[in-house]
Formats: C-alpha cells, sequence, structure tokens
C-alpha cells in the first residue's frame, strides 16, 4: 500500500487550519498543520513533503516571503499552493511568478480545493517525470587533455610562484529564459490552467536543451535555465546555446499558432551568455566551479528582462564564439551587478540558408 502524500498546511487561523486538516485527512492525504512562516521553513528544512498549501497573510511574514526563501534551498521542489482572501490578479501573478502552481481564493469549496491540490499533485508528478533523465543540475567539470579535446585552448596564466605556464580553458554558456506575459495569461486562464502552460514551456525546454547537450538546472521561480559546455567539453558550446535558444523560441510560437487565436499562449524572452573557464586541477573547487557557473548564469538573468518576448539577446562574448550561420542585430549595453563597465548585447537569428 503506498504512503498517503504529505501536505504542510501554513494557516495561522487555528479554525480554518482545523477544517483544512479534517478536509485533506478524510480523503487520504497526511495533513501537518503549523501556524508561522518560520515553523514552516523550520519543518521544510527537516524533510520534503508532497505540496504545500500556503496562506499569504501570517503573523511573522507574508506567504510570498516564505516561498521567496523557500525557492533559494537547492533541495526544495515541492508544488505550492497559495491560500488566501486576495482575489486581485495582481496578487495572484506575483505568487506564480515565485513559482507558486495555484492559488486558491477564500472563502472555498472543499471540492475546488481538493480539485485543485489534485491537480497540483499531477502537475508536479508529470513534470518530475519529464525532467526524470535531465541532470538536476551542472556536475563537476571534467579534466579532459588539452591535447586531444578541441573544446579547449591553452592560454598562459601565472601561478602562485609567478611562473607563467599554459593551462586548459572551455567556453561555458547559458540559457535564462521566462514567461513575459504571466499578468496576460492570468486575465484569460485559471491558475491551474497557466501551470499547464509553464509545464508545456518547461518540457520544450528540457528537450530542446538536451538534443544540444545542455544540462537543465533547477528552475529560479518562472524561470528556467540550462547550461552548456560543462559536463560535456564541446568546442561550440555558444552556437549549441544559441541554437538551442532560437528552436525553443521557434517551438513554442508554432504551439501559439496550433492553437485557438482567443486563447492566451505563453510567450518566452530568452537570453544567452558565454564566458571562458579554466578546467583542470588549477580549478577543482567545487564551490569555486559553481561562483564561476552562477555568474555565468546571473549575466543571462539580468540580460532576460531586456529581450523584446518572442526573441533571443546575447552577450558580446557569446557573439565572438558563434561562428557563421547566425545574424546579429546591435542592442543596448547593460551596466552587470558586481562587475565594472557595460556589456554588449546582441538580438540574434539563424541566418537564411
Amino acid at each position: 500500500m503506498a504512503a498517503a502524500e504529505t501536505i504542510l498546511v501554513v494557516e495561522d487561523d487555528r479554525t480554518i487550519s482545523d477544517g483544512l486538516r479534517e478536509i485533506l485527512t478524510h480523503v487520504g492525504y497526511d495533513a501537518i498543520p503549523c501556524y508561522t512562516g518560520g515553523e514552516a521553513l523550520a519543518l521544510l528544512q527537516e524533510g520534503p513533503v508532497d505540496l504545500v498549501l500556503l496562506d499569504v497573510m501570517l503573523p511573522d511574514m507574508t506567504g510570498y516571503e516564505v516561498l521567496a526563501q523557500l525557492r533559494r534551498r537547492a533541495e526544495f521542489d515541492s508544488p505550492v499552493v497559495f491560500l488566501t482572501g486576495m482575489a486581485e490578479v495582481d496578487h495572484k501573478v506575483r505568487g506564480l511568478e515565485l513559482g507558486a502552481i495555484d492559488y486558491v481564493t477564500k472563502p472555498f469549496d472543499p471540492r475546488e480545493l481538493l480539485a485543485r491540490i489534485r491537480r497540483a499533485l499531477r502537475a508536479s508528478a508529470q513534470y518530475r517525470e519529464a525532467m526524470r533523465d535531465v541532470p538536476d543540475g551542472p556536475g563537476p567539470v571534467p579534466n579532459p587533455d588539452p591535447k586531444t579535446d578541441p573544446a579547449l585552448a591553452t592560454l598562459p596564466f601565472r601561478d602562485r610562484l609567478g611562473e607563467q605556464r599554459q593551462t586548459p580553458r572551455k567556453v561555458i554558456s547559458a540559457i535564462f529564459a521566462t514567461v513575459s506575459n504571466l499578468e496576460h495569461l492570468a486575465e484569460d486562464l485559471d491558475t491551474g490552467e497557466i501551470q499547464q502552460e509553464c509545464l508545456r514551456v518547461q518540457q520544450v525546454c528540457a528537450q530542446v536543451a538536451e538534443s544540444y547537450s545542455g544540462r537543465l538546472a533547477r528552475d529560479v521561480g518562472d524561470a528556467i535555465v540550462a547550461v552548456f559546455g560543462l559536463a560535456h567539453a564541446v568546442p561550440d558550446a555558444p552556437a549549441r546555446a544559441t541554437s538551442a535558444a532560437l528552436h525553443i523560441q521557434r517551438a513554442i510560437s508554432r504551439q501559439r499558432d496550433g492553437r485557438n487565436a482567443a486563447r492566451a499562449c505563453p510567450h518566452l524572452r530568452v537570453a544567452v551568455s558565454s564566458q571562458e573557464l579554466p578546467v583542470g586541477s588549477d580549478f577543482a573547487d567545487r564551490a569555486q566551479r559553481t561562483s564561476a557557473v552562477g555568474d555565468i548564469i546571473s549575466i543571462a538573468g539580468q540580460l532576460e528582462p531586456l529581450c523584446p518576448p518572442g526573441k533571443v539577446l546575447i552577450t558580446a562574448p557569446t557573439l565572438r564564439w558563434l561562428g557563421r550561420g547566425f545574424l546579429a542585430k546591435a542592442a543596448s549595453a547593460i551596466a552587470v551587478k558586481g562587475r565594472e563597465g557595460s556589456i554588449q548585447t546582441f538580438l540574434v537569428d539563424l541566418a537564411p540558408q
């Protein structure tokens, strides 16, 4: 007999909390009550649950703040359903942008609540199945031979003793993509339908990234992140990442073209960033590697809001390593947090055959 699915009920009103527990346990769920955001964060630190039912207005912090902290935990991937008395579209959009899977407004009908919980659990299971064969995030950098690996170039540098020698390096690229029209979707679709649309986008991104030898990292709120050239040394990571980004946009566009014109559909903004990193024993510390890759993803994330919906925006280093087969149009230069100067960006497309 399968174990009961566990739902953490985060609700400060004891009467509502007791009622929720009764509804959930009656249909076979294991309901765990807690009454503050801090208590929820502590409980989820001890172990995962299958779903979090989260009130927005809590005595110590908002549900939005709780979810934002949870999303910063690499191990947290439970679906979150907001429970609140606020029905305005802005509140729903804010919760969805933080990564909530659905939004239930008080007062609620128990049948509707259970239907949304079942749908959320089902969507979460479908997402995990779609991601089953996709790596969870960047793995360790291998130590390939720079003499035989075409992805590596030898560049001089000085070690701690001041001796110049050769160190293998390779180019890493990252895609950062988000759904740009969540607010418009929230006007036409309910939160469950929005979640299904976002799930389709995630599945497309995962399949396309994998076909170009990319590795899908954890989703960041409503963003999808993929890294290229890290686990597998390839000589053309920027071209693979840019091709994947353009392929994703075309796939999403084809999905829109096949739908009813009256139905709102997702639009994506996609950005690509690239950077050279050393490999081998001189760059063997995992924390150092993770920080360096995080910088590449961060730059792509800062580019993404500037990208027009349906387009792909890349950095100048990415363009430099692209090679033939692409058309680029200069866009704006952006200031990047933590760096001096600015980075020139370009809108890119495939060149005509």
